[in-house]
């Protein structure tokens, strides 16, 4: 499938790339969470969830079909961002882990509403609430 950008495949969108970062960082951080089963199983959904969603998106035939699967996805970043929060508060991921993975979350924010020009209407809301790690 070719979009009218002339990516032929998801993996060529910028916000699927800053997603993969973004997933394999979770994976890495969530390894310190051999504890916490609970927590890391859904945040390993969640992470699976914005690049899954990406993907789908693009596949997608209708922009209001398009729009539905990045903002899904957008939704995923916003459950990893609270779950990190609380992965920190309960002292299980270092504050450089955490402000790594919030970084990487706000790139993927800003990528997924900007992966196809005609969804710009659709502004990322990066939560300026988040702690300062």
């Amino acid at each position: 499938m070719k979009d009218d950008t002339g990516i032929q495949i998801p993996q060529q969108l910028i916000a699927w790339q800053t997603a993969h970062t973004f997933v394999l960082a979770v994976f890495e951080a969530c390894e310190a969470l051999y504890e916490y089963n609970t927590l890391r199983q859904q945040m390993e959904k969640a992470a699976i969830s914005v690049m899954s969603n990406i993907a789908e998106g693009f596949g997608r035939q209708t922009i209001p079909d398009k729009k539905h699967f990045y903002v899904i996805a957008r939704g995923s970043i916003y459950e990893l961002l609270n779950q990190i929060i609380i992965a920190h508060d309960r002292h299980i991921f270092s504050k450089e882990s955490c402000s790594r993975l919030t970084e990487l979350s706000t790139t993927a924010l800003k990528t997924t509403t900007q992966s196809n020009p005609r969804l710009n209407k659709i502004k990322p809301q990066v939560n300026t609430m988040l702690p300062n790690y």
